[in-house]
């Protein structure tokens, strides 16, 4: 019981402030709406949409859902470098694929094959170790937009399908919510808190289960409709 205390905390803490962001800015699109001489633009629709509705890969997801009929590709590759005790070691994960397919009333479904990696040890006799994550799935729905915010939720799930050490052991679950706001036309910040339910092997070999509470704050500008930078 004690352990699940933190959990509660943060979830509830996550929640509460989603909820009260989503109702407040609901509020301000709605007394927007009321001005007549008022038009804004849906910032996830139109030129140069394409990089609002891209996710932040290892950063965070974006505020935009796809259109419905349309569909994301997303790859991409990391390299990692390691130092524990001594040993060094290098871990090369690809191609962190992610499907994305829009659908009606603002919502998409994604989904993530798993990644294959390559952990070797340089300088050592240590063979190398080769194995793929976990695969998973997704769904995301975009609650609306402002003449300056995008705010919206997604829900993922993991399931325990990695093979020589590279899963988590049980299924995963991680809770969303992504709020955009741009202080200009061409820069913005987006605030992102989430939850996470995760597994780990323990020292009596079975798996342990976790909870973190993960904050994201993460600032974009944008150069021109094909170049972006973030972090």
């Amino acid at each position: 019981m004690k352990s699940c205390m933190p959990f509660v905390y943060a979830a509830a803490f996550a929640v509460g402030i989603s909820l009260l962001f989503i109702t407040l800015f609901q509020q301000g699109a709605f007394a927007a709406g009321n001005d007549a001489t008022s038009v804004i633009q849906d910032p996830c629709a139109g030129a140069g949409s394409l990089l609002s509705i891209l996710d932040r890969p290892t950063v965070s997801d974006s505020s935009c859902a796809v259109k419905p009929g349309i569909v994301v590709l997303e790859a991409g590759a990391q390299d990692n470098f390691y130092n524990p005790g001594g040993l060094k070691s290098e871990q090369w994960i690809y191609p962190y694929a992610e499907i994305r397919v829009g659908l009606p009333d603002n919502n998409e479904i994604k989904f993530f094959p798993p990644n294959y990696n390559i952990l070797s040890y340089p300088g050592s006799n240590m063979p190398s170790v080769n194995g793929y994550n976990d695969s998973g799935i997704g769904f995301k729905h975009e609650f609306g937009y402002t003449r300056n915010l995008t705010y919206s939720a997604d829900v993922l799930v993991t399931f325990p399908s990695g093979t020589n050490g590279f899963q988590n052991y049980g299924t995963g679950i991680t809770l969303n919510g992504q709020f955009t706001y741009s202080l200009t036309n061409a820069l913005s910040v987006q605030f992102a808190p989430g939850i996470s339910s995760l597994t780990a092997p323990s020292d009596t070999g079975h798996p342990h289960r976790f909870f973190s509470f993960n904050p994201d704050f993460v600032a974009a500008y944008q150069f021109n409709p094909s170049l972006q930078a973030y972090g």
